[in-house]
């Protein structure tokens, strides 16, 4: 559920139900680090709170199985260095079609691991300049900035077939990563759920999934992609007192802690136990110290620019020459941008 619904049917329509005795802003991961407040109790100009969040979702890295990894004596990478000599590895370990497996469906895989090549080499702040209309754009897809984070980071690798054709994500990619085909697999979250989902056998290990974030580069702040499950009572409900137990529970520390120990899902309450999470999800939670919180960009832009976003990256990624085809693929995404 997003915020803006909550809000809109909250004190201005009478909707929804006022649990601000039910929540306490103090317990959720709120700070002063940019983008943090996607994290807040849903509340409006009156102080009144709506809405509360849950666990969330988030789009961390790429994904590997530590027994790959232990396998071939491989080590997550610290440096872009260290990560471009990673790629050369795998690609050098027999089997190996790609390192990295291109997850595809409508476009969307693609458009995620594009937005953390942004939001790491470009940072949190060229993502969020790029998140919006032309008047509230702080930074253009044709400026020279995120022109050479495409240039010196995402086409090098294109080119040296480091990223393996679009295939289906969820299904023909995600089977043939796990079994070894490719290295890496960038995808959120809630790739442990698509792999039990895939009924394999034996089932998936999920124990065995470990990540890792693209490299930082000193003097950029990073950002990472996060979308809360926020929640709400509605006014209409039979069972008004049932409907604020569950909400407090899912709110709580051991609400929390019971749906992390299931995969796929972070925390947002303060306390809750690191030793609830799987090893892969832990990973996770840990990636995101220092990050400032982001949404989605082409999500939360929409409209043609999404379909036109996803099309470019699209052909940008099965281009022949993804180097001289760039400046014409930003000025297309540009283009897109609504007015």
């Amino acid at each position: 559920m997003v915020t803006s619904f909550i809000k809109a049917h909250g004190g201005a329509t009478g909707d929804v139900v006022d649990v601000t005795d039910l929540v306490k802003p103090s317990d959720f991961k709120v700070g002063t680090t940019a983008g943090t407040d996607l994290l807040a109790p849903v509340t409006d100009g009156s102080g009144k709170i709506w809405g509360g969040i849950y666990t969330g979702k988030v789009k961390p890295g790429f994904w590997y199985r530590q027994s790959f990894f232990t396998a071939h004596g491989l080590s997550p990478p610290t440096t872009w260095a260290q990560f471009q000599s990673l790629l050369a590895s795998i690609k050098a370990i027999s089997g190996v079609t790609a390192p990295i497996v291109t997850g595809d469906g409508v476009g969307w895989p693609i458009s995620d691991v594009t937005e953390h090549f942004i939001a790491t080499y470009g940072g949190a702040s060229m993502h969020r300049g790029l998140t919006g209309n032309r008047t509230t754009q702080t930074v253009t897809w044709t400026s020279p900035s995120v022109r050479a984070v495409f240039a010196n980071r995402i086409v090098p690798l294109l080119q040296a077939g480091d990223f393996s054709e679009p295939l289906t994500a969820d299904s023909v990619a995600l089977t043939r990563w796990w079994n070894g085909e490719f290295g890496l697999y960038f995808m959120g979250s809630w790739i442990g759920t698509w792999l039990q989902g895939l009924g394999l056998n034996p089932a998936p290990d999920l124990n065995d999934l470990r990540v890792f974030p693209l490299p930082e580069e000193t003097g950029i702040t990073p950002g990472v992609v996060f979308a809360g499950d926020y929640m709400f009572i509605p006014k209409y409900t039979t069972r008004l007192d049932a409907a604020r137990q569950l909400f407090s529970f899912l709110i709580s520390v051991d609400g929390q802690n019971a749906q992390i120990a299931q995969g796929g899902h972070v925390a947002t309450r303060v306390g809750v136990s690191n030793t609830s999470y799987p090893p892969g999800d832990l990973a996770v939670a840990n990636s995101l110290q220092g990050k400032e919180v982001l949404v989605d960009l082409d999500d939360t832009v929409g409209g043609t620019f999404q379909t036109t976003f996803w099309s470019q990256l699209k052909g940008l990624w099965t281009s022949p020459d993804p180097a001289g085809d760039l400046d014409g693929i930003l000025a297309a995404i540009q283009a897109a941008v609504p007015p």
